[in-house]
């Protein structure tokens, strides 16, 4: 579950971070850009909340705290991968 969500965090911000801020939230769009744009990441920002909140309702359903269900090294390297790969898909 945490690379589903670490894939689309990278995929969020390295797809957000040219196309929907510069077109939408700068302005710099035109209508159809802001539409297509706006369009686009409303399923992205989707597939980062609902894995999220299935991540809760399991950690919910079996008496966990989410630090029980995954170890500290875990959640560094989630970090690591998500740093890593958007600064490798804002190069390429």
């Amino acid at each position: 579950m945490l690379l589903i969500l670490a894939i689309n965090l990278v995929h969020v911000i390295v797809s957000g971070s040219d196309q929907f801020i510069a077109h939408v939230l700068q302005g710099y769009g035109t209508g159809f850009q802001n539409a297509r744009n706006v369009g686009l990441m409303v399923p992205d920002i989707l597939h980062l909340i609902i894995p999220a909140y299935e991540l809760v309702l399991f950690t919910k359903a079996n008496n966990l705290r989410l630090t029980q269900l995954c170890y500290k090294e875990e959640a560094i390297l989630l970090i690591s991968f998500v740093i890593l790969a958007s600064l490798v898909g804002r190069i390429v």
